[in-house]
């Protein structure tokens, strides 16, 4: 059976004339095989791997500044109980990265014991068309801002930008987070498998978020402890210093905040399978 006969078996028996439809669905398809060609399984692997990796060394290199910034900033007030509390903030930081180190490996083994299956993959492809083309198209939206504001909103157009993508080279590589696809499942199981992506994409994307605002902090570190070395940038130095608390503290806590995402999450599909399962017995 052809394509217009099987158009025209759904339609009532009217043959069905396919034009731009077809032709746009052709597009996608080659853009959706280009995008899996540059994004494949082993660059997404290296891209979640590199993005931890650099975020736990921008960690180590944002607490040794910290404490340079905390000295310097302590001894011009002069306030050293602010030394005080920034040794206590830069110890709970390290805590928190080696909880980080710790819950990603859980992670990795958790996507691991679980496997669903779809019988609706082009919907894992439309969501990485929308999220890949969405993050440029946001990144060409909020580029102008930084010519006309300078580099203060840089910081949350980057995130805005790495976020949007992460997404949708997550949905591309849908099978890395052992997901497959299988035209036999029905619509039930097809539904409980997204909804079981959405937990699981949070675990690498959480692996991406604390990489970049890591380094968001280490850079805004940077920043304040030059600043606080001059005579007259001392307390912009001061500011950007306290601002950057909220990125480190937005990197240590993404890890966790996913991970219980993902297991509340997956608690719901288990019941909802359990359902399932249930119903199809009676």
């Amino acid at each position: 059976m052809g394509k217009e006969e099987v158009a025209a078996a759904g339609n009532g028996g009217v043959p069905v004339k396919y034009g731009f439809s077809v032709k746009e669905d052709a597009v996608m398809g080659k853009a959706t095989a280009l995008l899996q060609r540059v994004f494949s399984p082993s660059r997404f692997d290296a891209i979640v791997a590199f993005a931890e990796k650099i975020g736990h060394w921008a960690i180590y290199a944002a607490m040794v500044l910290g404490l340079v910034f905390a000295i310097v900033t302590a001894i011009r007030i002069p306030d050293f109980e602010l030394l005080f509390r920034a040794i206590i903030l830069i110890l709970g930081v390290g805590f928190m990265q080696y909880v980080a180190f710790k819950i990603f490996r859980f992670n990795t083994v958790m996507l691991a014991a679980t496997r669903e299956k779809t019988g609706a993959a082009v919907i894992f492809e439309l969501l990485a068309l929308a999220g890949i083309v969405g993050g440029l198209l946001l990144l060409a939206r909020d580029l102008p801002l930084v010519f006309k504001f300078g580099i203060a909103p840089l910081g949350n157009i980057l995130v805005r930008f790495i976020t949007v993508e992460a997404i949708g080279i997550i949905a591309l590589n849908f099978h890395r987070l052992n997901q497959e696809e299988d035209r036999t499942v029905g619509p039930g199981e097809s539904a409980l498998t997204l909804l079981a992506f959405i937990g699981k994409a949070a675990l690498p994307l959480a692996r991406i978020i604390f990489g970049l605002f890591a380094v968001l902090t280490f850079i805004g570190i940077l920043r304040a402890t030059i600043k606080v070395c001059g005579k007259v940038s001392f307390w912009e130095g001061v500011n950007i210093g306290f601002g950057s608390v909220s990125a480190i503290m937005i990197a240590v806590a993404v890890p966790v905040a996913a991970t219980l995402f993902y297991l509340a999450l997956r608690l719901l599909v288990e019941l909802m399978q359990a359902v399932l399962q249930r119903n199809d017995r009676c």
